[in-house]
Order: C-alpha cells, then structure tokens, then sequence
C-alpha cells in the first residue's frame, strides 16, 4: 500500500519543482509507518500481558508450518485462487466488451450514412429520428445482453447460494481496476485522483493475499470499491451533452454499462436481503424458529436443522452440562458456542491447519491433566464420523456416502485419534439424533 503514496510523493515533487520526491516520500512513509508501529504495539502489548509473547512467535511458526497439510494456505495457492477468477471472467468480459463494440460499429455506420447522404443532425429533423431509433436500438442490445447474461448463467437468482453475486461481484472489481489504471495514466487526472486510484487498485488486489478464499476477501472491499466505481460511472454518463459527436461514440457504452450496473445492484441488493451464510453453501428453507436454545432462540433454520438442535440443547440441559469442556469433530465448531460448553481444545479440531501433530500434543496433555483428577470432557461427533468409527469405511458407503469423501475419511489421522481416546477411557454412547452423538465417560 505505501508504493501509492511513494508515486503520490514522486509526482508531488516533480508537479512542484522540488528535487526528486525522496524526502516527501521518506516523510509520508514515517507517518504511515508511525502509524502502523503504534497499533502493533498496542496489539503485541496485550498479547504480552495476556498470553506471553511466546504465543504470537509460535503461532506464527505453526501458520507458517502446517502448509504442509494445508495446501490451499500455499503462496501459489493464494495466487492461484486470486488469479484465477479473474482470468475465468475473462469469458464474460470479453464478450461484453464485444457487444460494446458492435453497438459503437452501429453508431458509426449510421454516422457514416447520414454524412454520406449530407444529412445534419443539428438542423434535419429526419436524422435526429433516425439517431432516436439507433439510440432505441442500443437500449434493445443492452436488454438482449442481460437476458443472455442470464440464459447462459452468469448469475443465478437462487440467491441463497454465492452463484448470484460471485461473477458479477468479480466483473465489477474488474471495472474498478480498470477504472483506476485509465485515472493513473490519464494525462489530466489530478494528483489526487491518482493517489486515490493506486490505493483502490491494491486494496482489490492485495486483499486476498493471506487467504485462501480466493477472490472472497476482496468482495468484502466492495464498499471501497463500489463508490469510487459508481462516481466515476456517473462523470461519464453526464460528461456529454446528447446531441454532441461524442454522445455518438459513447452511448452504446452508456447503454451497456448502466444495464450490467442495474444488473449488479439488482443481484447484489437482493443477494444482501436474502442470503443468510451456513456452511458456505447458504441456507434454504429457512422457516422453522428454534426456541429450545437459549443461545439461537429466534433464529430461523430448516426444519431438519430445528429438530438437530432443539434435541441436543435440550438434552445437554437436562444432564446439567452446560460449561463443561467438549471435544468437537465433523465440522461443527459452533456447538461450542450454541451449547455454552468451552472447547477442551481447539475448537475446529478437525480444520486442516490445526494439525496432527498439535492435537496430539494437545490431547496428550488433556490425557496427563485428567490422570491428574481432571473431568474427562464430552464429546460430541458428527453421526459419519461415527459412522466410521464403529464400522469403517464400509458403513459410510453403506450410508450413501461418495466414495471419494469415504477415502478421505478413512486417511483421517485426527478421527482415528478421537476413537482411541473414547476407547482408552471407556466413553459411552448416551445421545445421539440424526446429525449428531454424544459420548461420556462413565
């Protein structure tokens, strides 16, 4: 980010007739680096007084090994799930940017034949109709591109699923960016717009970088990029007056751009309404209230959903179990949160960057601690989990599972670890529904 405030400095000082730029560059780096330093040593602080400084020195050593299990957290995997997107939005970029070009071929060919014919706009009533016509004529190809966009699925309007935002969020980054690079290298764009361009530039694409969510994270910078995107939009909707030459030469674009821009506003207003995150998949079906858990009292889910947790909060109510420790496994991190009972250890055992070989440590030392007098905590599995670990690979396929998911279950070190520790302490089944299971000591 500093690299667009060293350009701004540069630019400045040359604009101003003073030197190179390097002490106007060196002076803003050190308030933006004062910055930083101040707030990291706010943070580093409290994580000194409330964990040791150790803590944050090995966890960054255990983010920086567990690539090795983890491969999406790679850096070629973090470029490739930014790059990615983009260049498959190609497909739709380039088309539409074909359509532009057949709406300005057509403004042209009319131009053409009007000058041929010795026609004027500006006093023949005849070609104003006809440039009426060819203006009707690129509103009907702004309309015939939306429906294509939507026969050939662009996007959906199932807008519980990321279907309906992701391609057109991704082409409206593409927009932004575009946008930025022409106001950089425009001759009359003011030292500001410059600066205020390069930084949008890198927040879309810097963003993703140090995740492995692909493009997701920038998305979340639509409210940064969509009002720089939506001003600039507008200067060039009503940079023209309607019967000047370039009202000829942009108007197609215009036509064009203001449909993919209501088709944006239109996925992504609805998409904010509607779409409710659960598993990443979004939800459906979302019309049953659960009011058996104190904590989601209110929330609306599926029915199935409903009856999962309305069962066990109310059994880990009457065992009288809320604030005690829970083993979690098979995706279901939240129980910790929903049923009021702190993870014994982390909490998503089951995610690939907590690895192995730290759950082992970990559940070595919760083996020592409870030798020691400690209560042995609940644990709570998802039912395929179970499934596999009482009998194997078999019972998942058995189940309905693919047989691919089934493989991977198999190879799961972590599962197999959990089963030989219910084994070794003699954990009972005392609870189980359709989605999850309850195993305690006796």
């Amino acid at each position: 980010m500093i690299a667009a405030v060293w350009v701004y400095a540069f630019l400045a000082a040359r604009k101003r007739r003073e030197g190179t730029g390097v002490g106007l560059a060196v002076k803003y780096t050190l308030f933006c680096l004062g910055g930083y330093l101040a707030a990291l040593a706010v943070g580093l602080g409290y994580l000194h007084i409330r964990y040791e400084l150790d803590a944050y020195v090995n966890g960054i050593m255990r983010l920086f090994a567990m690539t090795e299990d983890a491969t999406d957290y790679k850096p070629t995997s973090m470029l490739t799930g930014l790059i990615g997107p983009y260049r498959e939005n190609l497909y739709w970029a380039v088309r539409i940017f074909v359509i532009v070009l057949v709406g300005t071929a057509g403004f042209a060919a009319v131009r053409w034949i009007l000058r041929r014919c010795g026609a004027d706009r500006e006093e023949s009533s005849g070609s104003r109709i006809v440039w009426r016509i060819a203006g009707i004529g690129a509103c009907g190809l702004a309309v015939l591109m939306l429906v294509w966009l939507y026969y050939r699925g662009f996007c959906s309007l199932e807008f519980y699923s990321y279907g309906a935002i992701l391609r057109p969020g991704i082409l409206f980054l593409m927009l932004t960016m575009g946008i930025a690079v022409i106001r950089i290298f425009y001759p009359k764009s003011t030292l500001e717009e410059r600066l205020i361009s390069g930084m949008v530039l890198l927040v879309v694409l810097l963003t993703s970088l140090g995740s492995n969510n692909g493009v997701y994270p920038s998305l979340n910078n639509l409210f940064v990029a969509a009002p720089y995107t939506l001003w600039y939009c507008q200067r060039f909707m009503q940079h023209v007056k309607e019967w000047q030459f370039t009202w000829v030469s942009t108007f197609p674009a215009k036509a064009i751009l203001t449909a993919f821009l209501a088709l944006f506003l239109f996925q992504s207003g609805v998409f904010g309404v509607e779409f409710v995150f659960a598993e990443a998949t979004g939800a459906r079906d979302i019309t049953t209230v659960i009011e058996k858990n104190e904590i989601l009292r209110g929330v609306k889910m599926s029915p199935e959903r409903v009856e999962w947790m309305s069962g066990i909060s109310a059994y880990v109510e009457e065992q009288n179990l809320k604030g005690q420790e829970v083993i979690l496994y098979g995706q279901i991190p939240a129980l910790s949160y929903y049923l009021q009972m702190p993870a014994a250890f982390n909490p998503w055992s089951d995610l690939t960057s907590y690895q192995y070989e730290v759950m082992e440590a970990d559940m070595r030392e919760l083996m020592e601690e409870i030798s020691q007098g400690k209560p042995c905590p609940t644990v709570i599995l998802e039912r395929n989990s179970v499934l596999y670990l009482q009998g194997g690979i078999e019972a998942l396929l058995e189940n309905g599972m693919e047989e691919k998911a089934a493989v991977k279950m198999d190879g799961d070190r972590k599962l197999k670890l959990i089963g030989a520790y219910l084994e070794e302490l003699n954990y009972e089944l005392t609870y189980e529904n359709a989605k999850f299971v309850v195993y305690r000591a006796q």
